[in-house]
């Protein structure tokens, strides 16, 4: 199962250092095994997972240690997942490439960034591109 940009509308939980119990999440991934952890046993309480990508996921083109393995778990659970970055000088491809360089299996329909945010909010204030 997919999520859209569209879907962000609605409220989604992050993993990230337990605020609450159900309702958001905030765990800072400096390693994500610990994470995993709790979160295979916490899983079922999600709706979706955002990822935040440069820092978090990664840092300098190296994954955090079990980052690969939260993202096979959260593809196993068939959970809907996306990843967000306020970079705007990568399209969603080149991220992707990214990411994968770095052994993580994140595929461009995965990502959203900043410019795929302001173009979503362009497009429900019907702006005209000029």
């Amino acid at each position: 199962m997919e999520l859209s940009l569209t879907d962000l509308r609605r409220p989604i939980q992050l993993p990230y250092h337990t605020l609450s119990q159900k309702h958001h999440v905030s765990y800072t991934m400096k390693n994500a095994t610990h994470f995993l952890t709790w979160f295979q046993e916490h899983y079922q309480e999600f709706a979706g997972i955002l990822f935040d990508i440069d820092g978090t996921i990664v840092r300098t083109k190296t994954p955090i240690e079990g980052a690969k393995a939260v993202l096979e778990f959260v593809e196993s659970c068939q959970l809907p997942y996306i990843f967000l970055t306020n970079d705007a000088c990568h399209s969603r491809q080149e991220k992707s490439s990214y990411l994968q360089t770095a052994g993580l299996p994140v595929t461009a329909e995965h990502i959203v960034s900043a410019g795929d945010a302001l173009k979503l909010f362009g497009q429900q204030q019907q702006l005209q591109n000029e």
